[in-house]
């Protein structure tokens, strides 16, 4: 009697296991996504590295003005810089989508006349290979004319700051340049983007920034004072 009762117990036993595998075999599995749509794998997010997280030339100051050889003075209001992590999806060669994010650091110099300068240092990831994580910290400078509605905002300056693990180079057209006299004074340490048919040509410092800019009538402007 006992051994019968022990035989039904077994039965149940393996009549709940059997249902249990069953119902794993058909779970619906994890559904990945961010804001830009659905994905088959995500990995784990692009930082800045904490050195490159700020805005240094800009962020303590509200206004920058530069000069021309005529004495005339132009003055850019410094806006807040914006840190953004931005949700991205990449579909790779065998269809396989990853969700990631990015994380980057903008502010915008603005002048009464509409004119624009947009500072970005964001991460990027090396796309070739997304999911190995690799990525390098970008500086890109934007110029606008924002009175001119036929004109979207354009690539004028860029540079890396850190490729850390990117495992190749990149934007092999940024100069450095040593020195520079301009309107009334010598700078160094600079950088220029030599893009083929620049909208205006600019030169970057690491400390002040923007130290000169050429504009689209081929006026000369120099940094003159950041208040």
């Amino acid at each position: 009697m006992l051994l019968k009762k022990l035989h039904i117990i077994l039965f149940y036993i393996l009549i709940c296991c059997f249902m249990a595998c069953k119902g794993d075999d058909n779970m619906t599995p994890i559904s990945l996504n961010n804001s830009v749509g659905n994905c088959d794998i995500q990995i784990p997010a692009f930082y800045l590295n904490e050195e490159n997280a700020q805005l240094s030339s800009y962020d303590a100051y509200n206004k920058v003005a530069f000069i021309n050889s005529q004495g005339e003075e132009k003055s850019f209001q410094i806006g807040q810089s914006v840190k953004t992590l931005d949700e991205g999806l990449f579909e790779d060669i065998d269809s396989t989508k990853y969700c990631f994010t990015t994380e980057s650091i903008e502010t915008s110099l603005i002048n009464n006349k509409g004119l624009e300068f947009t500072i970005i240092i964001e991460t990027k990831p090396y796309f070739a290979d997304v999911k190995s994580s690799l990525s390098a910290d970008i500086l890109k400078i934007f110029y606008n004319d924002t009175m001119n509605g036929a004109t979207d905002r354009r690539l004028v300056f860029r540079k890396v700051l850190d490729l850390k693990d990117y495992p190749s180079a990149l934007y092999q057209t940024t100069v450095d340049v040593p020195s520079k006299y301009f309107v009334d004074n010598e700078f160094k340490n600079l950088e220029i983007t030599n893009f083929n048919s620049p909208v205006i040509r600019l030169y970057f410092n690491d400390n002040l920034g923007i130290v000169a800019y050429e504009d689209e009538n081929k006026v000369l402007w120099q940094f003159s004072n950041k208040m």
